[in-house]
């Protein structure tokens, strides 16, 4: 029996692949990409849970007869893979992590070309959906742009530290 982690990233991978052209058709013309990365990302985790439904219901309790049963190839091919990989943890948390890294590296990927600027700007007026505006660049602050004090009020210069309490002078 395939591990359920193998199932998943099954899953995963056909939501990813379904919707990439989608995605790199907005991405080379220069459109907002959010509302493409959202569906990617919706689309790969609800493929994910289809995938591992069988053994959600293995675990629930279910028979394995009705669960191994070819009637659940309908979930991703889920007993056919279990027929054809047994015991493959090790080949099921690697496929997961690979998905994960894929999918934070296309978001970074997606961050860093808005920070950038490389998407047009709105029209004015307008809003795009999915658009975000990089930050304005940080005001540079000066030790100047403090307002002065007036001439009575200004030190002279370094003041004097006090001395500790009760090493001075006795009062008399």
């Amino acid at each position: 029996m395939a591990h359920a982690a193998l199932h998943f990233a099954l899953g995963m991978t056909v939501g990813m692949a379904v919707t990439a052209p989608r995605l790199r058709r907005a991405w080379q013309a220069g459109e907002a990409i959010a509302p493409a990365m959202l569906r990617s990302l919706v689309a790969s985790w609800t493929l994910g849970v289809i995938a591992i439904v069988p053994s959600l219901l293995r675990y629930a309790g279910i028979p394995a007869s009705f669960c191994g049963g070819w009637w659940m190839n309908v979930f991703m091919l889920h007993p056919l893979l279990n027929a054809c990989l047994p015991q493959s943890t090790l080949a099921g948390s690697a496929a997961f992590m690979g998905v994960f890294i894929a999918q934070y590296l296309g978001l970074l990927a997606a961050i860093v070309r808005v920070r950038r600027g490389l998407l047009p700007a709105p029209p004015s007026g307008t809003r795009r959906r999915g658009y975000f505006r990089p930050a304005p660049p940080p005001v540079p602050r000066r030790r100047d742009a403090l307002p002065r004090l007036p001439a009575g009020l200004r030190s002279a210069g370094p003041v004097a530290p006090r001395p500790p309490p009760g090493s001075g002078p006795a009062p008399a």
